[in-house]
């Protein structure tokens, strides 16, 4: 504040020490933080005093302007008056009967002021959702003054309010002047105050307390200040989400004790644009400050230990972080945050735009360290050895370049390359083209190398052998991939790539011989595959959900060589029809083929099962017969096949049926060979029944049992209730077939 505007504004205490209730604030700890932000309002109490005319002897306000809160104070007119930028509208005690403040003070001390009548009524309160709410009432007696005015004083000694309301019933009276002892922590910002915690929560092994949230009706704070002490004992913790979800905090001030801040405990408090942390803060939880979209620039304490980087990491308006001297873990430079002992770059902050340039003594770049970044371009010093999948969220990155002194990195065409340039680090998700022709050197793309990248449409990979893992999930523009020399791919490389139509792979000696997990999964667009000849693997959910998917290079069998097929490898796959498996393949996984448009099943005599889920849902199939290497029909293997008409089971083949093998299909009768041993509850569920069996009646049951509660119990030992779920079931026994 500038020292020669103070007969205005009074600094009543240097030591600046505002009580608020049963403990103290002190907000020492801020100075600089205010200092740094360009301020001329030093935090203190301070004493406003106005007469009707709105100045003082030399009439200065001055300073009321440079703390941007211009005050007007009016009791001779019957029109109220609202300054654009005041704190105060003093309304005409004639005709309105009140004189009170519509922007908040911060932390009113007392209150005093004279006029011409002798009792006042006092109240005040807070504001909540652009309503003030008055929760204390006071009537106030005036003091004689001898000249026709009375002197009022009220000192707030429990919780200092933000707003207040003084009412006079008497008419044609005047205040004449008015007086506000208040502490300023900022200008025009509301501290929130004891009452407004919604707990403080003792913690034994720490010997203090946690605070975890603001009350409902007082969460519209704009300066957040959490006390360092609680009835005599620290406060050393703040809960997780304690004050998540806050669109109104602006100013964070953690007050000296606080050691902890727990997870999401600032989560989402998108107005939140200044913090200050205490000396003491030891650790820092995850995502404690993410979405914080205002917080620009963040002071790590000596003290801080353990960040999680989930803190910081990805909040696209951060744009610096400062690690104080003496701290043993982490430091910072060009406002990033580093690991010391192994000098990884932990955090770039994401709002830092152009060029970002790591340097040389750089050793590591980790996992998050550019989550979200807004960088165009990254220079890589000559020191980096080691870099995690750090770019696949750089969506505005163009180009890397690479010190020409690093052993282990390199940069082609803007590609970021590993030092020989046969492997693909990664690809600069700011480039435009739609057409893509790698470098002629690279065999090789590492996992997530493409990962939304959501612009290329044909990319040219006819010198690459290897594909990493997830390596083109989910480019949405992505119609046409070249895959003719690729010899290995990894889990989940196409996934989600929805406009992908069509694929060839490398076929012959030297091909692929799996696939593996959800490699081409939701691949909605993909309407044939080529498979090659020596194929033995299909992995779990590799095509699940490619709903275009109705053929294999034009016909509807696997290759000879296949062994096995993952679960759910066929799942959603509504247009696919499958005549029959290779007579190799000893393994299908649950679900397999639920819900596609298989009409007709061969299976390999080398199954003796058919597994759970299985046919689920499969509309078009309308007849099956269970081949005599069949022992086990699984849980819901054909639950709501429609259409499905007739089942035949051969003699001497299935021993078991599981749990609503045949729920809700369309026939109604099937006849049971001795040799099944096992039927569980509702695997003919959901309509009315006939069993036909050569299981002997049971004794005084003659030849036909009906029953509406199910009933297996009598059919076979070892047969289990609830065959039909409740509906009617027919068991017709020892009938000639």
């Amino acid at each position: 504040m500038n020292k020669k505007k103070t007969l205005l504004l009074v600094p009543t205490a240097i030591a600046s020490i505002a009580v608020i209730g049963s403990f103290a604030y002190s907000f020492s700890s801020i100075k600089n933080a205010i200092a740094a932000k360009d301020r001329s309002v030093t935090p203190g109490d301070y004493t406003l005093t106005l007469d009707s005319n709105n100045r003082i002897a030399n009439g200065d306000d001055s300073v009321l302007t440079e703390l941007g809160n211009k005050v007007f104070f009016d009791t001779e007119s019957a029109v109220n008056k609202t300054p654009s930028s005041g704190w105060f509208e003093f309304g005409n005690t004639e005709t309105s009967g009140s004189v009170y403040n519509t922007s908040p003070i911060s932390g009113m001390k007392s209150i005093s002021f004279s006029m011409n009548y002798s009792q006042m009524y006092l109240h005040y309160g807070y504001k909540d959702d652009g309503v003030i709410y008055y929760t204390n009432y006071y009537a106030m007696d005036g003091v004689d003054q001898g000249d026709g005015q009375y002197a009022f004083t009220y000192t707030f000694n429990d919780v200092p309010p933000s707003y207040f309301k003084l009412e006079c019933f008497g008419k044609n009276k005047t205040i004449s002047t008015m007086t506000i002892q208040y502490s300023c922590s900022e200008s025009g910002k509301v501290p929130t105050e004891l009452s407004s915690f919604s707990s403080f929560t003792y913690i034994a092994a720490d010997d203090g307390y946690s605070v975890d949230g603001l009350v409902n009706d007082r969460k519209k704070m704009q300066t957040l200040i959490v006390p360092g002490s609680y009835n005599g004992k620290p406060v050393v913790e703040i809960k997780a989400l304690a004050f998540a979800s806050n669109w109104d905090i602006e100013n964070v001030i953690i007050e000296e004790g606080v050691k902890r801040i727990g997870d999401q405990a600032f989560y989402l408090d998108a107005s939140l644009k200044y913090l200050v942390l205490p000396s003491t803060i030891e650790s820092v939880g995850d995502k404690a400050f993410d979405g914080c979209a205002g917080l620009k620039k963040q002071t790590i304490p000596a003290a801080t230990t353990s960040i999680s980087l989930s803190a910081y990491a990805g909040n696209s308006f951060l744009e610096e972080i400062v690690v104080e001297e003496g701290n043993t873990v982490y430091y910072s430079e060009n406002g990033m945050l580093y690991d010391k002992a192994t000098d990884t770059l932990l955090v770039c902050p994401a709002g830092i735009k152009g060029t970002v340039t790591i340097p040389n003594t750089c050793k590591k770049i980790g996992s998050v360290a550019f989550k979200n970044s807004l960088a165009t371009t990254i220079s890589i010093g000559s020191g980096v050895t080691e870099i995690e999948e750090a770019f696949k969220t750089c969506n505005s990155l163009t180009t890397f370049v690479v010190d020409a002194n690093n052993d282990y990195y390199t940069a082609e065409s803007g590609i970021l390359c590993d030092k020989s340039k046969h492997a693909l680090i990664a690809y600069p998700r700011g480039n435009t083209e739609d057409y893509v022709t790698l470098p002629n050197s690279i065999i090789e793309i590492s996992d997530r190398a493409f990962e939304k990248v959501d612009h290329i449409e044909v990319l040219d990979l006819s010198n690459t052998t290897t594909v990493g893992e997830e390596a083109f999930t989910n480019m949405p523009k992505l119609e046409v991939i070249s895959l003719s020399n690729v010899t290995e791919i990894g889990s989940g490389a196409f996934k989600n790539s929805t406009k992908l139509r069509s694929v060839t792979l490398k076929d012959g000696l030297y091909g692929i011989i799996g696939l593996p997990d959800e490699a081409f999964m939701g691949c909605t667009s993909l309407a044939s595959i080529s498979l090659p000849n020596h194929l033995m693997t299909i992995g779990a959910r590799a095509f699940k959900g490619c709903s275009s998917l109705s053929d294999f290079a034009l016909v509807k069998t696997f290759p000879n060589t296949l062994e096995s097929i993952g679960n759910e490898a066929f799942m959603n796959c509504t247009s696919l029809d499958v005549d029959e498996i290779s007579e190799f393949v000893t393994s299908i996984g649950k679900g397999a083929f639920r819900n596609t448009a298989v009409d007709s099943f061969i299976f390999s005599t080398s199954m003796n099962y058919i597994p759970d889920e299985m046919f689920w849902d499969c509309d078009n199939l309308t007849s099956i017969e269970i081949l005599p290497c069949v022992k086990t029909i699984g849980y819901d293997a054909f639950r709501d096949c429609d259409n499905l008409v007739s089942v035949t089971i051969l003699d001497n083949s299935v021993e078991t049926i599981r749990s609503r093998a045949f729920y809700q299909t369309s026939f109604t009768s099937i006849y049971i060979p001795k040799a099944v041993t096992t039927i569980e509850g509702s695997a003919f569920g959901g309509r009315n029944f006939t069993i036909y069996t050569d299981v002997k009646t049971p004794s005084g049951y003659g030849d036909v049992y009906t029953s509406s509660s199910a009933g297996g119990g009598w059919l076979r030992p070892g047969w289990s209730e609830g065959l039909t779920g409740g509906y009617l079931l027919h068991i017709y026994y020892n009938q000639s077939r």
